[in-house]
């Protein structure tokens, strides 16, 4: 029986390697370019009223501020020949969505153009926004999209993804945290001002009554007593430098909380829908 020679089987795999690249399901090339992100709501399309920008861009903000996660709204002029899949995974990354360890942020794509929505979720968004769930608030937006209430249909989806969110983090009254913090913050204050008070007042009762046997027990010499080495005073220089010293360090190591995008991926999960 006759066998390949290994020259023809050289010369085919330049053919085979070429076959299996184009049937390989890889990620188009964008087309999109996104905008820059500012705020909470971008709107290339000029379909959303400047009240409904205004009004959802203040709720984002307020919710991110409140539960730490973020929700973009992106009503985009054209896909620019994209699938609203791949246009939604490039904005979602270049606009990094979501804390960067966390990865809950959720990107809501809109093109009018296109008659096409999305729900992009980061990886750590899946367990609150479930492709079900997407699917289920898409749905809903598509008769108001179809009768051109962009704006009502873009609150309409805000309104639930920001309910499922708090029914999985638990934060249905988002100020409790902040007061809670404020709390705390005293109540340590408190207890290092005490605590510094508290030994000050040893370390003065101590050095005086050392101070009085140093000076019954002193010879005296031509010069007078001899002066103790360390007063009272000094003593409260050095535990105030070191406690300066501790302060700054704790100060240094805690960072503020940034707003706006803060890193996040996306994971490619979500759903979408056209009208």
């Amino acid at each position: 029986m006759a066998t390949a020679s290994p020259f023809r089987i050289g010369a085919l795999l330049p053919t085979l390697l070429a076959v299996w690249c184009l049937a390989s399901p890889t990620r188009a090339e964008a087309k999109l370019t996104p905008p820059k992100l500012e705020g909470f709501v971008v709107d290339t399309s000029g379909t959303l009223s400047s009240a409904a920008r205004t009004g959802v861009d203040r709720e984002l903000a307020a919710f991110k501020a409140n539960t730490g996660w973020s929700i973009v709204v992106f009503v985009t002029k054209s896909l620019d020949g994209d699938s609203i899949e791949d246009a939604a995974y490039l904005v979602f990354n270049t606009w990094k969505i979501g804390d960067a360890t966390k990865d809950n942020g959720i990107l809501l794509l809109v093109a009018p153009t296109e008659h096409l929505i999305r729900i992009e979720t980061g990886k750590g968004a899946g367990g609150a926004i479930t492709d079900l769930q997407a699917n289920d608030i898409i749905r809903r937006m598509t008769p108001l999209m179809a009768e051109s209430r962009v704006d009502v249909a873009v609150q309409l989806a805000i309104t639930e993804l920001q309910a499922l969110v708090r029914k999985e983090v638990g934060n249905d009254a988002p100020t409790a945290a902040p007061v809670k913090r404020t709390k705390r913050s005293k109540t340590i204050g408190l207890v290092i001002t005490f605590s510094i008070v508290g030994i000050v007042a040893l370390v003065l009762l101590l050095t005086a009554r050392s101070r009085r046997r140093a000076s019954s027990k002193q010879p005296v010499t031509a010069m007078g007593t001899a002066k103790p080495k360390l007063t009272g005073f000094e003593v409260i220089t050095g535990i105030a430098k070191v406690l300066a010293a501790i302060a700054g360090r704790k100060g240094s190591s805690k960072g503020g909380r940034g707003n706006g995008s803060g890193g996040g991926h996306s994971g490619g999960g979500g759903s979408s829908g056209s009208y």
